[in-house]
């Protein structure tokens, strides 16, 4: 029974080394085997039907949260039918938009021995040593950090303009501010959760680290979610302490954001169109939403279908909208992984408003629901695992609207690996503490309102 609940854990270990060592393997050879992750994914989804569909059977909240998707899936069904899909591009956007129901289903599937838990906090609070020590490199030695890390590539060459812009073990800067943002968001939910303040100093590293990658959008959502977790781990105890900190900080903090980012706010909105007309723009998230926002009109309410435009399969297959769209005159255009670089924009023009519209209500009941449950009166251990989830889930929404965010596994992967095992482990533990209550029932006790 152990070798087996240790084989389910491995799963998580797998992946989560996958994360790092996908990245490292393309600085460093220039093979790019980052399907690889999706088609492990794959290969696993069969082991995670039993739990799965067992624990949908035994909530009514993931019934209906599973309900939402299934009319998104429809809806994406029938776009694909009425639109300008393309067999291959179509199937391929159409696995792609389970990588994150399938997630959730491999923390079904784990048995998250204490064991597994324990070295997993152990990895992060020594996590960012590493990642430190490769930003630290990049800086002092470019020369050796290119020549070793860069794999001699042109698209992964670090100009000399942005030297001191942490990449870490990643390609882009933007993939190492997510991933010290979601280890961070989980050090500080340890913290304060628990009172453990071993993980202060990683948390602080965590978002030092964020700070050198000059990511604005993945700071300013990091910071948001730690405040909106606090007052949900803490309540109402801790808000004369956390206004107080806030009154003092905040200055200081709204000085720092706009010294280090205020000139890229003013070039992004001439880039968005913000500053001058919206016909003038020429990078590629603002043009991916213009023209996503055009083809949800020209094909309402359904959208053009499947691997039509902004996600990985039109990406991959069928770029022939791209082209329509004059997209080709740009320098960026033949870069890898440009088109396909923000997640909303994908579902709006491939499905619709209304599958839009679905998939944001399936995400909003998921984090909701993890929310709801980081304030009820359960042990302190489901408390963070569910405050893991909501923290992250709400971190990555709030990203949406400017990254890959839920689209990118190797970003969705613990928040909703996590959801599942919250979700897994809080039904294990209603049903011990029913049955508890029902033999005490059974002496004599009077025992109202079990959880």
């Amino acid at each position: 029974m152990s070798s087996l609940r240790f084989s389910r854990d491995t799963i998580f270990w797998t992946f989560f080394g996958l994360i790092f060592l996908l990245p490292l393997i393309h600085k460093t050879t220039g093979k790019a085997l980052y399907p690889g992750f999706e088609l492990l994914l794959l290969m696993t989804v069969p082991l995670t039907l039993s739990s799965f569909i067992l624990a949908i059977k035994r909530s009514a909240f993931l019934q209906t949260a599973m309900l939402v998707f299934a009319l998104f899936v429809l809806v994406s069904l029938l776009s694909t039918a009425l639109g300008r899909s393309k067999p291959l591009p179509a199937v391929y956007q159409f696995a792609t938009n389970f990588k994150v129901v399938s997630i959730i289903a491999v923390g079904f599937l784990l048995a998250w021995h204490p064991e597994t838990e324990a070295r997993f906090w152990l990895l992060l609070k020594w996590l960012w040593v590493p990642l430190a020590l490769l930003v630290l490199w990049q800086w002092l030695y470019p020369l050796s950090y290119n020549a070793l890390l860069q794999n001699q590539l042109k698209d992964y060459f670090i100009p000399k303009e942005r030297q001191f812009v942490a990449y870490g073990p990643f390609a882009h800067p933007s993939f190492l501010a997510l991933s010290a943002a979601i280890f961070m968001l989980c050090t500080f939910t340890k913290w304060i959760l628990e009172r453990d303040f071993s993980y202060c100093i990683p948390t602080l590293a965590y978002f030092v680290i964020l700070l050198t990658t000059r990511q604005r959008a993945e700071l300013g959502g990091a910071l948001f979610t730690m405040l909106v977790l606090y007052f949900s781990m803490r309540g109402l105890r801790g808000l004369p302490v956390a206004t107080l900190v806030i009154l003092i900080t905040a200055p200081v903090l709204i000085w720092l954001f706009w010294s280090l980012y205020g000139e890229s706010l003013i070039k992004a909105s001439y880039d968005w169109g913000l500053a001058e007309s919206y016909q003038n723009i020429t990078q590629p998230r603002p043009l991916i939403y213009k023209y996503g926002l055009r083809l949800a009109a020209d094909y309402f309410p359904l959208g053009s279908g499947l691997g039509t435009f902004g996600g990985a399969g039109a990406s991959r297959f069928d770029v022939s909208y791209y082209v329509e769209f004059g997209f080709y005159q740009y320098s960026w255009f033949l870069r890898k992984n440009v088109l396909d670089d923000t997640y909303w924009p994908n579902f709006i023009a491939e499905t619709g408003w209304l599958g839009a519209c679905l998939l944001a209500i399936f995400y909003i009941l998921l984090g909701g629901y993890a929310g709801l449950q980081v304030i009820r009166n359960y042990p302190t251990a489901l408390r963070l695992y569910w405050s893991i989830a909501f923290g992250n889930i709400l971190f990555l929404f709030l990203l949406a609207f400017t990254s890959p965010s839920f689209q990118d596994p190797a970003l969705s992967f613990l928040p909703m690996v996590f959801w599942g095992i919250a979700f897994n482990h809080t039904l294990q533990f209603s049903r011990s503490r029913k049955a508890q209550y029902s033999y005490l029932r059974s002496q004599g006790y009077v025992i109202q309102n079990p959880i």
